[in-house]
C-alpha cells in the first residue's frame, strides 16, 4: 500500500527444489515490509519467516527448519537536491534452528558522489557473531 510517506506490505514466496541426487526440499518465506521517510531520511525495514523440509536435500527427509530475519537501514541525504555525501546505517539478524545459520551485523557506510555514474565510498562492518569489524574503501562506477 503506497502512502504520502512510505509503503506498507507484505511479501511471500513458496516453492520446492530438486537436485540431482534425487532430494528435494520444499520452503516458504513470508513477512512484513515498510519504507518511511522522504527526500532527506529513509527508514527500511523487513522482516523474514521461513521454513524449509529438508535443506539438506537427504533421500529420507528430517526435521522443518526455521529461520527469521531482520533487517533495518536508515539512509541519510542531507541535501536532496545537491549533496555529494550520503550516509546510510545498516542492521541484519538471522536466526535459525539450522546449525551455522547464526548471524548478526551493523553497518556504517558513508559515500561521496564524485560524479553521476562515479562514487567513493567507505564502510565498517562489526559482526556480532565472530565479534570481528571489517573496513571496505573504493570506487563504484557504472557504464
Amino acid at each position: 500500500q503506497a502512502l504520502p510517506f512510505g509503503d506498507i506490505g507484505v511479501f511471500g514466496y513458496t516453492g520446492r527444489e530438486e537436485k540431482d541426487t534425487g532430494g528435494k526440499n520444499s520452503f516458504s518465506m513470508y513477512g512484513p515490509s515498510f519504507r518511511l521517510g522522504n527526500e532527506m531520511v529513509e527508514l527500511n525495514a523487513q522482516y523474514l519467516l521461513r521454513t524449509d523440509d529438508n535443506p539438506d536435500f537427504l533421500m529420507v527427509k528430517g526435521k522443518d527448519y526455521d529461520t527469521t530475519g531482520i533487517v533495518g537501514e536508515l539512509i541519510v541525504n542531507p541535501r536532496p537536491d545537491g549533496s555529494r555525501l550520503l550516509g546510510v546505517l545498516l542492521y541484519n539478524k538471522v536466526t535459525s534452528d539450522y546449525p551455522g545459520l547464526g548471524y548478526e551485523t551493523f553497518t556504517v557506510n558513508m559515500t561521496y558522489v564524485l560524479k553521476t555514474n562515479l562514487r567513493l565510498m567507505g564502510e565498517a562492518t562489526r559482526d556480532m557473531e565472530r565479534e570481528a569489524t571489517m573496513f571496505t574503501t573504493g570506487f563504484m562506477a557504472a557504464f
